[in-house]
């Protein structure tokens, strides 16, 4: 497979690790719901799998592209907390075109059907565990889209977040007020 013809790369140059933005092209596949099933012959293990079928081969071509552009550009298996912005470029539907091509209309602005962004993001995470982040978990800033485009695909930026200074690493008092209520009384 020529993965010249299927991704694009840029690193920007800020911070210790710079972030990282590249482009897959293909039909992006969600992750569909996990399924877990006993290990035979291990008793209490179980092995999990995605019951999409067809979110391997997109999950494995992301990685693969990820892998070579990390290895193109010296980039390292990010060791701690990570951000992302993904966008999942999706083809118009002709019906949203009139004949002579100008776009419908009452053609949606976004593609708000399914899949859903969570399950696509869900794919693309695991794709990237273990190429460019050692656990998913370490993802703890996301901004995700779906865009229309001529060429479907998804567009991935990846970067360290920066290391914080004690006194930010955590923040008393901000969240919601709490109030103790009692049972059955309004609240105020």
């Amino acid at each position: 497979m020529n993965l010249g013809a299927i991704f694009q790369a840029r690193v920007d140059d800020q911070g210790d690790v710079p972030a990282l933005t590249f482009c897959v092209w293909g039909h992006p596949e969600p992750a569909g719901s996990k399924q877990a099933f006993p290990r035979k012959g291990a008793p209490g293990r179980f092995v999990v799998v995605d019951d999409n079928p067809k979110s391997r081969s997109w999950k494995a071509l992301v990685g693969k592209v990820a892998a070579h552009v990390a290895g193109l550009t010296d980039y390292p298996i990010i060791d701690r907390a990570v951000g992302i912005r993904i966008t999942f470029l999706r083809e118009r539907p002709k019906y949203h075109s009139r004949a002579d091509g100008s776009l419908k209309p009452d053609a949606p602005d976004y593609p708000d059907t399914k899949p859903d962004t969570t399950k696509l993001l869900r794919a693309v995470e695991d794709a990237l565990t273990g190429v460019l982040w050692t656990d998913d978990a370490q993802v703890v800033e996301q901004h995700v889209w779906k865009e229309w485009s001529p060429q479907e695909g998804v567009e991935i930026t990846v970067w360290p977040k920066p290391r914080l200074p004690v006194s930010r690493r955590t923040r008393p008092g901000v969240g919601l007020p709490t109030r103790r209520v009692s049972p059955g009384a309004p609240p105020k």
